[in-house]
């Protein structure tokens, strides 16, 4: 669950009434609910076989609170893993010899636009996601070296351009 904003339609200004810890009236944090529900989920994440690789998140403030719990539940089990490993020259292996991985793309957060936040075509400009440099202290696990694939147009789009903005950033992500 999330809370909402406002939209004026004719000057395209936002508002809330729910201050946004990103400044931006559109960007809204979860709601204590929807923090709990983002435990669950990241929970449930670490048993999916197979094993989730990489993580890829709108870059709305939301969507990575929402999958940070996962991310840093992944992070500990890597982390557990490398500490019950001996350290080889070729890399870390655990004590039955297998070659395990110290470090793990799904340890991080990659801000991909292609799969953001849907707004319909406007006369204005739509509000877009917060910095790297407003996001990365905030989430020290959004990666900030990560270059999104596809940009939404600031005007937003029709539903058309929304599925052909979604591919091609799957596509990218999948590439």
């Amino acid at each position: 669950f999330r809370s909402n904003w406002l939209v004026d339609p004719a000057t395209g200004d936002y508002s809330s009434s729910i201050r946004s810890p990103t400044g931006i009236a559109s960007d809204p944090a979860l709601t204590a609910h929807g923090v709990d529900q983002a435990k669950e989920l990241g929970a449930h994440l670490l048993t999916v076989s197979p094993p989730i690789e990489a993580v890829y998140s709108s870059p709305y403030y939301r969507c990575l609170q929402t999958i940070t719990p996962f991310v840093e539940l992944k992070a500990e089990e890597v982390q557990r893993q490398t500490s019950a490993s001996s350290v080889t020259v070729a890399g870390a292996t655990n004590v039955a010899g297998e070659t395990v991985s110290t470090q793990s793309a799904a340890t991080s957060i990659r801000p991909e636009s292609g799969i953001a936040e849907w707004y319909g075509a406007a006369p204005f400009e739509h509000p877009t996601p917060a910095t790297a440099e407003v996001l990365k202290p905030m989430f020290p696990r959004y990666d900030e070296t990560y270059r999104t694939a596809v940009v939404p147009a600031v005007k937003g789009e029709t539903i058309e351009g929304l599925y052909e903005r979604v591919a091609a950033g799957v596509g990218a992500i999948i590439d």
